[in-house]
């Protein structure tokens, strides 16, 4: 029997985290198969909950779960059980997935993360020095110190922000390696920009905002419109 209160309450963590999954659920079947229904959750990592029959097509199931949560749409597949029966199964992607990593834990990198995390991005903090200065990190978000940066698994649904030039000149050219459709860098308007045309800097729609809320607004509106393929 599948695990149903432990699959409700993995699918519920996540979206309340606004991490991605994917649900395959056997929807129909032909000739022999371990199983006539089931369900398994698939988290990014690889990791599982529950089952679909076991053995080589539930390897194949997961590889096309992972591959759904990718390019964000479910689909339909049959999978070939053995030579005795056929499985039908419908792999579910809820909408989640995109993140924001930003370096810093300022006001208005505050104010962005508290804005794009309400429209559903998983959010990790890159500081060294937070705790020490008092950050009280939101339970639903992530803080890490830089060297774990790399554990985290950027790309094309990955905002990335740079809150401090310290952070910027560091790990730039790393940045630029990753499929991230998104990079900005938070200054003013005086400071020298990097001259690379995937490098937003300043950051933000040009709404006339003031304040540390105001600006997030105008960097959130400006992400999605990068993400959503109107910029």
């Amino acid at each position: 029997m599948d695990h149903i209160d432990e699959l409700f309450e993995i699918a519920t963590q996540c979206a309340r985290r606004n991490r991605s999954f994917s649900i395959a659920t056997i929807v129909g079947v032909q000739g022999r198969t371990p199983r006539k229904d089931g369900r398994m959750i698939v988290l990014p990592d690889g990791s599982t909950c529950g089952t679909v029959g076991g053995g080589a097509a539930e390897r194949e199931i997961k590889e096309l779960a992972l591959d759904a949560m990718k390019v964000g749409k479910g689909r339909r597949v049959q999978i070939q059980v053995r030579e005795y029966g056929m499985l039908d199964v419908f792999i579910d992607v809820p909408i989640r997935g995109r993140k924001a990593v930003i370096f810093g834990t300022g006001h208005i990198a505050r104010s962005v993360a508290e804005v794009l995390f309400h429209i559903g991005f998983e959010v990790f903090f890159i500081d060294n020095y937070a705790v020490e200065h008092g950050f009280d990190c939101p339970q639903n978000m992530t803080l890490l110190p830089s060297d774990k940066f790399q554990s985290i698994a950027i790309d094309s649904k990955t905002a990335i922000i740079f809150s401090n030039p310290q952070d910027r000149d560091k790990y730039i050219e790393e940045v630029l390696e990753t499929e991230s459709p998104y990079i900005g860098v938070l200054s003013s308007k005086l400071r020298p920009t990097i001259d690379n045309p995937r490098i937003r800097q300043p950051i933000g729609l040009d709404i006339g905002a003031e304040t540390p809320e105001e600006i997030a607004i105008s960097i959130a509106a400006q992400i999605l419109a990068v993400m959503n393929g109107k910029e």
